[in-house]
């Protein structure tokens, strides 16, 4: 700044020096762990909506360059819509002050389109005279795809493909718990393949494996995408038909449809079906039991048929 005498000529110059020395290095230091983190690092601006930085894991994570990281009008964009409401609502936590470590799981969109799990971590910070977010992304996706391959090796039935005994009694238990807390109902069907042991015998065990397939295929076309369908055990299956009242059409419809179907080797086959519906008191052991009966009757009195008690 410039020191004027009386007669407004200067004199002399006034100034003075900051030390940043321990800024530069900070961000040198923060710049130095951020681009050695094995894991996508960026920073938010929560208020403006905005990427400040990214280290090259992010670009790699996302498949966009920085600048373009940087550039992007909204960056919520990167977040999968299904889960873009947890981080609206995280987004308003930060806008209120809240300051604590936020971590959850959620999946970005990247460049290409594929979809990828990543769990963030966010911490708040200061970063070039601004309160912003540093958020560290793990990608999970490879663990994600194990657990629900674990869960499908646990659920599935390893032949068919559809819900094993123990999945289906968890989605039994749901409906009697629905039935007895909201008073709502739901019906039960249980049915076989006719003659099953025969069609072993004169075909072999690879056509019953087939053909098992193939009601499972023929039977799941004409079920509602709410009902429940799984293989109860050998030839047996189950089928749960939630808010239905009356059994008898979806079952004829099933016994129908399986009646119709040509399987290999111009085989056909037909099911017996017993059907039941829940009753005030109801447990899974009373329920089966019903609509076992049911089943012996339908075989009963011909095959082929459905029987409901």
């Amino acid at each position: 700044m410039p020191l004027f005498n009386e007669k407004d000529e200067v004199v002399g110059y006034y100034g003075y020096l900051i030390d940043i020395t321990e800024k530069h290095e900070q961000e040198e230091l923060f710049h130095i762990l951020a681009e050695s983190n094995p894991h996508a690092v960026l920073v938010y601006d929560f208020k403006q909506n905005r990427v400040l930085y990214a280290n090259h894991r992010a670009t790699k994570l996302f498949g966009y360059s920085r600048e373009e990281l940087l550039n992007l009008e909204d960056p919520i964009s990167l977040i999968f819509w299904k889960d873009r409401e947890k981080v609206y609502e995280n987004l308003k936590k930060r806008k209120e002050g809240y300051r604590d470590t936020i971590s959850y799981k959620l999946r970005i969109i990247t460049k290409s389109g594929r979809i990828k799990w990543v769990n963030p971590s966010s911490t708040v910070a200061y970063f070039k005279g601004r309160t912003v977010s540093v958020i560290t992304l793990v990608d999970i996706s490879e663990e994600v795809k194990r657990e629900r391959t674990l869960i499908k090796l646990a659920t599935r039935d390893q032949l068919t493909g559809i819900f094993n005994r123990r999945a289906l009694i968890h989605d039994f238990e749901r409906l009697l718990y629905q039935a007895k807390r909201y008073q709502t109902t739901f019906s039960l069907i249980i049915f076989d393949i006719d003659n099953f042991k025969r069609v072993n015998d004169t075909y072999g065990h690879l056509v019953g494996d087939k053909a098992l397939k193939e009601v499972v295929k023929a039977v799941k076309k004409v079920l509602r995408k709410s009902d429940i369908f799984g293989r109860w055990g050998g030839e047996e299956f189950l089928v749960l038909l939630p808010m239905t009242l009356e059994p008898y059409a979806p079952a004829e419809k099933i016994r129908q449809t399986v009646e119709n179907c040509k399987f290999c080797k111009d085989l056909s086959v037909t099911i017996s079906l017993g059907a039941t519906t829940y009753r005030e008191g109801d447990t899974i052991d009373s329920m089966i039991s019903r609509a076992d009966e049911a089943l012996y009757r339908a075989k009963e009195q011909g095959k082929n048929r459905v029987v409901v008690i």
